[in-house]
């Protein structure tokens, strides 16, 4: 593991702002080692007891499979969540909910309609 992925493993990425250059060319240096050993069909068990919430405000097919299929290729666990199986935004905040969350996973991907949501 680098300094760099050591660097990003406990922080939230929800714009290119929230990391530095050289963090961003590591994450599509990386993403482009993944691709290869993917159509190799090299696959690791790095997430292997990972869970992962996958949270939909809005269904989106290509993002649901994409996620639930890479953690399924690393042994990774899926959860995923509407809007309507959750509280965020009707009686819950979004930093409750995400501390509720970080109890039971180890990442969240959220879904939003909007950016501004976060």
């Amino acid at each position: 593991m680098s300094a760099i992925s050591k660097n990003l493993s406990a922080r939230s990425l929800l714009s290119l702002s929230d990391i530095s250059t050289q963090e961003l060319q590591w994450l599509i240096k990386y993403a482009l080692h993944l691709k290869r050993r993917h159509r190799r069909r090299r696959w690791h068990s790095r997430l292997r007891g990972q869970n992962v919430a996958l949270i939909f405000e809005k269904p989106s097919t290509r993002t649901r499979v994409a996620f639930q299929c890479a953690l399924a290729e690393e042994q990774g666990h899926a959860i995923v969540l509407s809007l309507a199986d959750t509280h965020v935004a009707t009686r819950e905040n979004m930093a409750d909910s995400a501390r509720t969350l970080s109890q039971f996973f180890q990442g969240v991907v959220y879904r939003g309609r909007e950016h501004t949501r976060m």
